[in-house]
């Protein structure tokens, strides 16, 4: 038998598969849960809220899609929007120890991105 085939035909193979992929569905949506959690109670003055939540294993990236906070005492106004917050670590940023990030807002025709070195 060739070497791909039985790699293939293990049980072990496709039990690792079906781990990624099960672990790839719920681990987004326990961070989303456990961030808004933690953006609802940070201050006593403010309020966060995130609405989506993605992670891309491949690039070593994630990304928060509606961050919004707001004012308790004001519940109704926003105080910031920020459409989409994207962080990545590439292959070479990791081994220097750099994160980039890249802030998109749609209310304000600006893009920032930032470069943390030694993030320790």
């Amino acid at each position: 038998m060739k070497p791909l085939k039985r790699i293939f035909r293990s049980h072990y193979f496709w039990g690792f598969v079906l781990f990624l992929l099960i672990a790839r569905t719920i681990i987004p949506e326990f961070i989303l849960h456990q961030t808004n959690k933690f953006l609802a109670t940070f201050s006593e003055t403010y309020h966060g809220h995130i609405e989506d939540f993605d992670i891309s294993l491949l690039r070593a990236a994630y990304q928060m899609e509606g961050l919004s906070l707001r004012l308790k005492q004001h519940p109704d106004e926003e105080f910031a929007f920020i459409d989409l917050v994207d962080v990545c670590l590439s292959r070479r940023l990791r081994a220097s120890s750099t994160i980039m990030s890249s802030e998109i807002n749609q209310n304000s025709p600006r893009s920032l991105d930032q470069s943390l070195r030694n993030f320790d």
